[in-house]
């Protein structure tokens, strides 16, 4: 097992949506924000954060870490572990998207109740 569906929940002393989940076992904390390929080059260079390439599963995604040298622009988005700030703290933020654009909204037939 390398890691399990990551779940979004919101950081408590900053206040912003992040993803949840384990990888390789061990707990990790994803910003919801796409890194480009220059971010997870600075990441890199001054070991500021944790790079983690995002692969589609079927209720979320799961991640794999970035090791080695090799950066390259990739079809799957690319998440830096969390920076927590807690002088910006925000209410109300934003749920994060889904990168791949389905829509995980659960749909009803006539004869379920939805709630």
């Amino acid at each position: 097992m390398t890691s399990t569906d990551f779940e979004p929940v919101i950081c408590n002393p900053c206040g912003n949506y992040i993803w949840r989940g384990r990888v390789f076992g061990f707990p990790v904390k994803l910003d919801v924000e796409v890194l480009t390929v220059y971010e997870e080059i600075m990441a890199k260079l001054f070991k500021t954060r944790r790079t983690y390439l995002i692969q589609r599963s079927a209720k979320s995604f799961q991640a794999v870490p970035r090791m080695g040298a090799y950066i390259n622009d990739t079809k799957n988005p690319v998440l830096g572990s969390h920076l927590c700030s807690p002088e910006n703290f925000k209410f109300g933020a934003t749920p994060p998207p889904d990168y791949w654009g389905r829509d995980l909204r659960k749909t009803y037939d006539g004869e379920e109740v939805p709630f």
